[in-house]
């Protein structure tokens, strides 16, 4: 610990005997090696504290929370005692590229305006057939001013694959919030997004593993009831005044749901057009992204729809979030 080391890296785990090995290892295998690694346990019940302390790395520092105190806690740990200029994030059921920390790290050297910076991934574990065959990575935002505007639906940054600025993270005070044990990357970027820049590498650099046994699978009410907090917050500069509890749930359903009832359809429908004229007069905002955003959840809303034909009509008749590309509309039938 008396070498000063470039990068940081933070991995929170519990109960993740099963992958943490390789997550580990993908870490130890990097080709930047100039890192400290702090793995902080969350009161794990099955051998994942065991099967790290059999590493002979000096890199490795394990710690381990006293109770089960959440994802958020742990991060906000590992972010404090962090000392390299730079700080990655892993997740101990993913697996990082050899080369994701010496690219990332040239990024950041880079744009040294950027606070923290993404990438893109490959889909593993238990991905459908569709995904097998035809969307195998996740490739995300990269623009800044996108990336802001999707935070009005949802978060665009892939958690695991982040690499922060620190300087830049202390510089403006950010850290976790260890309060929120769910959504605590999303409530992160909300705060960020506004006092420094969010972009993403078009590189594919991580494995995302998808597993029934994810957070965003077994804990979704919470992670909805955490994310109000974010959009209250992400809508107060796009509306210039607080979300009401009304509009908030006409949100929650257009940004959250899927398969929505024809009522509830109806009421996504209405809060589209009453979001048109914020969106043309925002200054907080790039409205062209707004729409661009909005236009793809907008198809999702449609292409889950029953009706094919109120599927094709509601899509294309709306002058704002319509595009009738050959694309668009295939995707409209679900193939």
């Amino acid at each position: 610990m008396d070498k000063k080391p470039d990068l940081s890296v933070v991995m929170g785990c519990y109960n993740n005997a099963l992958t943490i090995k390789e997550a580990v290892d993908s870490i130890l295998q990097q080709t930047f090696s100039n890192f400290e690694f702090f793995i902080i346990d969350d009161c794990s019940t099955d051998d994942t504290v065991a099967i790290i302390e059999k590493y002979n790395d000096p890199r490795i520092h394990i710690i381990k929370n006293k109770t089960n105190q959440g994802l958020g806690y742990s991060l906000s740990l590992g972010v404090a005692l962090s000392r390299g200029e730079y700080i990655a994030r892993m997740d101990a059921d993913d697996v990082s590229f050899p080369s994701r920390f010496e690219k990332q790290i040239a990024y950041l050297r880079e744009h040294r305006d950027v606070i923290c910076v993404g990438t893109g991934a490959k889909k593993i574990g238990t991905i459908s057939l569709f995904a097998k065959f035809f969307s195998r990575t996740i490739k995300p935002a990269c623009d800044y001013e996108e990336i802001k505007a999707w935070l009005l639906i949802g978060t665009p940054v892939l958690h695991p694959s982040v690499m922060f600025n620190a300087k830049l993270l202390k510089k403006t005070g950010l850290n976790y919030n260890p309060d929120f044990r769910k959504a605590q990357d999303f409530e992160l970027w909300s705060r960020m997004i506004w006092k420094g820049i969010i972009r993403n590498m078009d590189d594919v650099l991580l494995c995302y593993r998808y597993s029934a046994q994810q957070v965003s699978n077994i804990s979704r009410d919470i992670q909805i009831e955490n994310s109000k907090v974010m959009y209250r917050r992400m809508f107060s500069y796009l509306l210039g005044r607080e979300i009401s509890v009304e509009e908030l749930n006409c949100h929650i359903l257009f940004s959250t749901k899927s398969k929505l009832s024809k009522e509830e359809f109806a009421i996504v429908e209405s809060w589209l057009n009453f979001l048109i004229p914020y969106i043309e007069k925002t200054t907080c905002f790039d409205k062209d992204k707004i729409v661009k955003v909005f236009s793809g959840r907008w198809r999702v809303v449609c292409r889950d729809s029953k009706n094919i034909i109120k599927r094709f009509h509601c899509y294309l008749k709306n002058k704002y979030y319509g595009n009738a590309s050959i694309v668009n509309l295939i995707y409209l039938l679900k193939l």
